[in-house]
C-alpha cells in the first residue's frame, strides 16, 4: 500500500508529487524525532493490519490521519524547511532516495548538537524569569494532559450513550407508543382510529430519532475525539523537553557555584551559561509556536463540533412538531 502525496504552494500550484509507503512515513518521523528533541513532533498513527470488509474504511481513515500528520509538521517553521522533509516530499528517483536517506541518517546535528545551529538574542535572561518560565510550562503540560484525558473520557462516554442509551431510550419510547396504538386499534371508532394512526406516526418518529442519535457520533464526537488523541500525542514530547531544560539550567547554576569554589574558570562557566540561554530561548520559541497553533486548532475543532451538534439537534424539533400536528388535526368531542 502506497499513499500519494501532492505538495502545493500557497497559490495551489503543484510543487511535487510522490508516493510513499507507511514505513517511509515512519522513517521520516524517526528522523525528525531524533534530530529535533526540542520540538513537539506529533507521533504517527500506529501501524495496524486490517483485512476484509473494513479494509477500505480503514484505508480512508489512515489517509486522513497521515494527511493531518503531514499538515501538522509542514506548518512548523523549523520542520517545514528541513532537508529530511524536503527529501521525503520531493525525491522521486530511487537511487537519490537511498543516498538522501543515508545522508539524513548520518546527520551530525541531531539532539543536543542541534542547538549549536540555533541563533538567539544576546539579551541575558534573568534567573527568576527562567525559573518562572520553566514552572509555567511544567504546570501547563501537566494540567493540559489531565484536561485532554478528561475530555477524551467524556467523548467516549458521549459516544457510548448516543449509540446505546439514548438510541435505546428513544426506540423504547417508540415501541411503547406502538404497543399503545395496537391496544387502541381494538376499538373501531373513527376518532380512535385517527388517534391510533397518530400514535403510530409518533412511534416511528421516536424510532427515527433514536437511529439519528446512533449515527451522529461519526459526524462530531468521533472527529473531536480523534483531534484530542492527536493532541495527547503531541503532549508526549513535553516531559522530555522540560526535563532537558531543567537539567541544562541546573548545570548552569552548578557551574556558577563551581566558579566561586575555584573548581572551574569563569570562561568555562560562561560557555555553559550561554548554552543554557540558547536552550531556554529555543524552548520559549517552541512553546510560543505550540500555544499559537493550539489556540487556532481548538477554536476550529470546537466550532466544527458545535456546528454539527446544532445541525443534529435542529433535526429533532421539526419531527416533534410534525407529530404534534397529527394530534391537533384530530377533532374534539363537543
Amino acid at each position: 500500500m502506497t499513499y500519494q502525496i501532492t505538495t502545493l504552494n500557497p497559490d495551489g500550484d503543484v510543487l511535487g508529487d510522490v508516493r510513499r509507503r507507511y514505513k517511509q512515513f515512519w522513517w521520516l518521523y524517526e528522523r525528525l524525532a531524533v534530530k529535533y528533541k526540542f520540538l513537539c513532533v506529533p507521533p504517527l498513527p500506529v501501524r495496524q493490519i486490517v483485512v476484509g470488509r473494513y479494509e477500505n474504511a480503514f484505508i480512508q481513515q489512515r489517509m486522513g490521519q497521515l494527511q493531518q500528520w503531514l499538515d501538522r509538521i509542514c506548518k512548523h517553521p523549523i520542520i517545514c524547511v528541513s532537508d529530511v522533509l524536503k527529501h521525503f516530499l520531493f525525491c522521486r528517483d530511487l537511487n537519490l532516495w537511498k543516498s538522501g536517506k543515508r545522508r539524513a541518517e548520518k546527520d551530525y546535528f541531531v539532539g543536543a548538537a542541534f542547538f549549536s545551529m540555533v541563533k538567539c538574542p544576546h539579551d541575558d535572561l534573568q534567573t527568576f524569569a527562567v525559573e518562572e518560565f520553566h514552572d509555567n510550562i511544567n504546570n501547563f503540560a501537566r494540567n493540559m494532559e489531565e484536561s485532554i484525558k478528561m475530555s477524551e473520557q467524556t467523548m467516549q462516554e458521549m459516544n457510548k450513550k448516543y449509540k446505546t442509551a439514548f438510541r435505546r431510550q428513544f426506540i423504547h419510547m417508540g415501541k411503547s407508543l406502538d404497543a399503545l396504538a395496537k391496544t387502541f386499534a381494538f376499538y373501531r371508532g373513527e376518532r380512535s382510529q385517527e388517534l391510533t394512526a397518530a400514535m403510530r406516526h409518533t412511534s416511528r418518529m421516536y424510532t427515527t430519532v433514536g437511529h439519528l442519535f446512533a449515527a451522529q457520533p461519526k459526524l462530531d464526537i468521533k472527529p473531536y475525539a480523534e483531534f484530542l488523541k492527536h493532541y495527547e500525542g503531541l503532549l508526549m514530547s513535553l516531559p522530555d523537553m522540560i526535563s532537558f531544560h531543567k537539567d541544562t539550567t541546573s548545570k548552569d547554576e552548578d557551574c556558577r557555584l563551581e566558579v566561586k569554589d575555584g573548581r572551574i574558570t569563569s570562561q568555562n562557566a560562561d560557555q555553559v551559561h550561554r548554552r543554557a540561554q540558547v536552550v531556554t530561548y529555543a524552548l520559549m520559541a517552541e512553546m510560543n509556536h505550540f500555544h499559537k497553533v493550539k489556540t487556532e486548532d481548538f477554536k476550529r475543532s470546537l466550532e466544527i463540533f458545535l456546528q454539527n451538534q446544532i445541525a443534529f439537534f435542529k433535526q429533532i424539533p421539526p419531527k416533534l412538531e410534525e407529530a404534534l400536528t397529527v394530534y391537533q388535526s384530530i377533532g374534539t368531542y363537543m
